[in-house]
């Protein structure tokens, strides 16, 4: 596990004319190293020749930067909340190289509306570019995965205690996102376009 750990923070809460109750917020530094960590090396002549990356255990990577989150309701039915990650480092110690497909930031939020036995949610996930260098094949390797943003949309129904039905659309505006770094001249591998889930939940 690469999560890093806060060591060092600030958190106050405060009134807000735009919210009816307390809004929360905090900042926080945090920076750690990691021991053995499982990472991919990208094979220089993918895809003419596979696999596509081999799986290599880096002895340390250390990792720091900075975290700030808020939350807070508008009224009873209406809530939000963001945060926002910034990666300084997340670097091979051995090299003080940083890691493929690391985001340089992470911006997230939501807005949650709930009346009754109906609820929604809907999240926005942008994430900065991510730098891609990479030694694969005896070949040093530069890239970049660019910036993406993203919206996923829920809706829940609650019928009964035991059981309820909900909708959702996630990539709602059917955006182009990298999900993997790529040697130059290779294709560019992108996640899952748009796409509708329908469901129900039952308890017993």
């Amino acid at each position: 596990e690469d999560r890093p750990f806060p060591v060092l923070g600030y958190a106050k809460k405060c009134e807000s004319p735009q919210f009816s109750d307390k809004l929360d917020l905090s900042v926080g530094r945090f920076t750690s190293k990691a021991k053995d960590l499982i990472d991919r090396e990208y094979n220089s002549k993918w895809p003419n020749q596979q696999p596509r990356f081999w799986w290599r255990n880096l002895s340390e990577v250390e990792i720091a930067g900075w975290e700030a989150r808020a939350n807070g309701k508008f009224n009873k039915n209406l809530s939000a909340w963001f945060s926002y990650t910034r990666l300084e480092k997340v670097n091979d110690t051995s090299n003080d190289a940083r890691l493929d497909e690391r985001p340089e930031y992470k911006f997230t939020s939501g807005v949650e509306f709930n009346r009754g036995r109906f609820g929604s949610l809907l999240v926005c996930e942008h994430l900065g570019a991510a730098k891609y260098v990479a030694v694969g094949g005896g070949k040093t390797m530069s890239e970049k995965i660019d910036s993406s943003t993203r919206f996923d949309l829920t809706c829940r129904y609650q019928f009964k205690s035991y059981f309820a039905i909900y909708a959702s659309v996630e990539n709602l505006t059917d955006a182009k996102i990298q999900s993997f770094g790529h040697v130059p001249g290779a294709p560019p591998i992108y996640e899952s376009p748009r796409r509708g889930v329908v469901g129900m939940e039952c308890k017993f």
